[in-house]
């Protein structure tokens, strides 16, 4: 993770690796959506009251941006990642992986909808 400087902001960059596909037209889930990007940066902002040491759950997280920035960079303790569409959650579990995450409880069968 980052180290934070002494207003909390980081002193190194990470890189978070997604893999997304804007013509999959079937469902929304496979782009990066602008209020992703915005949510991430207000986290980052204020993640010692909202995100470091805490669970967070991400319902329909899509390629995962806010989730894996949560679990990646913010120090959140545990993080579960869902989403509807099994084509979205394969792509889902693929980001994890990409971004050195582990995963736990996945049902191969797109039965259960965690990453």
């Amino acid at each position: 993770s980052a180290d934070d400087g002494a207003d909390g902001s980081s002193s190194s960059s990470i890189t978070i690796h997604l893999r997304s596909q804007s013509d999959y037209d079937v469902s929304t889930g496979m782009s990066v959506w602008k209020g992703s990007e915005i949510l991430c940066n207000y986290l980052s902002q204020h993640r010692h009251t909202h995100v470091r040491n805490k669970k967070v759950l991400e319902l329909g997280a899509g390629v995962g941006l806010c989730g894996l920035v949560c679990g990646i960079v913010l120090g959140a303790s545990s993080v579960v990642l869902t989403d509807g569409d099994s084509v979205v959650l394969r792509n889902l579990r693929y980001n994890a992986q990409a971004n050195g995450l582990l995963l736990d409880n996945v049902d191969e069968n797109d039965n259960a909808n965690n990453a």
